[in-house]
């Protein structure tokens, strides 16, 4: 998970979308809404973390805390950040 703290990936908008599995994620795309309008679901960020979002992590049980959980989230998109090589 190289140099990622709980409160980076928190920033960066993801939250946990599954506490046995560990796994986050985050909104990935800014038209989110209408994608889900589109395929005729009620607007809703946590459905579209758990079932839409390709963005998904694994992090360490450490980070449950300060992650928060997506159905209690009020986050919506936020832009990836630049990936440095």
């Amino acid at each position: 998970m190289s140099e990622l703290t709980a409160k980076n990936l928190k920033s960066r908008g993801y939250r946990v979308i599954s506490i046995n599995h560990r796994l986050a994620s985050r909104i990935d795309r800014a038209d989110w809404e209408s994608h889900l309008k589109d395929k005729g679901f009620a607007v809703d960020a946590d459905l579209y973390r758990r079932v839409f979002s390709k963005d998904v992590i694994e992090f360490p049980r450490s980070y449950l805390k300060v992650l928060g959980n997506s159905c209690h989230s009020t986050c919506g998109y936020k832009p990836a950040p630049e990936v440095k090589e």
